[in-house]
């Protein structure tokens, strides 16, 4: 019974307009991010200054933003941001060109798997910070590129054999 009543508590929304417990204090912390964006929106603040920043202007909450979209923001400003967000589409562009151009289903299932899991990770960005699993994704990245690579030559390989044999029309002509 007390569980229950404690449970219910924590996860009704009705029983309190305060949000921050259901946050974990994000929303503050959010707060404190978009305050220090609009004081340098362009170029940002530079790099790990976020809760340096918090701290010294006395935001409520100084802590890490658990959002990497607006730590990015705030450090960096719109420029870092907007070069941040173009690494992620070029490689969700390259991969999906080698998705597309490869027949081999294996290399499909994996183009496939990494394209969900890329779009997953760039959704838990938002809430959460990547801490050192942004090694292990950098990592996987590079793999998958390779492979992407090995893949695109392989391709190419079979179509010019194909175009350098003569066709059985060709050959019964001699």
């Amino acid at each position: 019974t007390i569980v229950k009543m404690e449970i219910s508590e924590r996860f009704d929304p009705s029983s309190s307009e305060d949000l921050r417990g259901f946050t974990s204090g994000r929303t503050e912390i959010w707060k404190n991010g978009l305050r220090l964006f609009v004081d340098s929106p362009l170029i940002g603040h530079g790099r790990n200054s976020f809760v340096i920043l918090s701290e010294r202007r006395g935001y409520p909450v100084a802590a890490s933003p658990h959002n990497e979209y607006l730590k990015y923001l705030t450090e960096h400003g719109i420029i870092g941001l907007t070069a941040f967000l173009l690494i992620f589409y070029k490689i969700f562009k390259d991969i999906w060109y080698s998705l597309k151009r490869t027949a081999d289903p294996w290399a499909k299932q994996l183009y496939i798997s990494y394209i969900a899991g890329l779009c997953g990770y760039m959704v838990g960005m938002f809430a959460t910070g990547p801490g050192p699993s942004i090694f292990i994704f950098w990592i996987y990245t590079a793999v998958i590129y390779r492979y992407s690579q090995l893949d695109m030559d392989k391709i190419a390989v079979s179509v010019s054999k194909n175009e350098s044999m003569p066709t059985q029309s060709a050959a019964l002509q001699k």
